[in-house]
């Protein structure tokens, strides 16, 4: 069982080998098809670590978008304790008064979170070119 596994290393020193042979013995096809299996090889490789770097770019903006809010409870409930306590002292003008400031406080969180949430997310997806199969672009 174990002469089944191989090092990476090795079996890139024994391709070389059988690439050198190949060389020598002047056997031009299975050299170039070697040559374009090992090229086939290395750009697949190269796909998967441009896939798995866009794959960190997006799970790093998700994170992004995905950071809470800041929490504002312990404001609310002290701004609508002091509303209610006041309420039955203060004049319809003032109670009024109370509220819209309220609100405007409220409206202005809303608004700052949204342009955090905004300014976290990606500005533009980017695409990527889908190449057609050599056997499908000669037919």
């Amino acid at each position: 069982m174990g002469w089944q596994r191989v090092r990476p290393e090795t079996y890139n020193n024994e391709l070389a080998f059988d690439a050198h042979v190949l060389r020598m013995a002047g056997d031009a096809q299975a050299l170039d098809l070697y040559d374009k299996l090992k090229s086939l090889s290395d750009s697949r490789a190269a796909d998967d670590l441009a896939l798995q770097t866009r794959i960190a770019d997006l799970d790093e903006s998700l994170a992004k978008l995905l950071d809470p809010l800041p929490d504002v409870s312990t404001d609310l409930t002290a701004t609508q304790q002091a509303l209610a306590t006041r309420g039955d002292e203060l004049s319809v003008k003032d109670r009024n008064s109370n509220v819209v400031s309220f609100a405007r406080q409220v409206k202005e969180t809303v608004d700052e979170n949204k342009r955090k949430a905004q300014a976290a997310e990606p500005q533009q997806p980017q695409t990527v070119a889908i190449q057609p199969r050599p056997d499908v672009a000669k037919q």
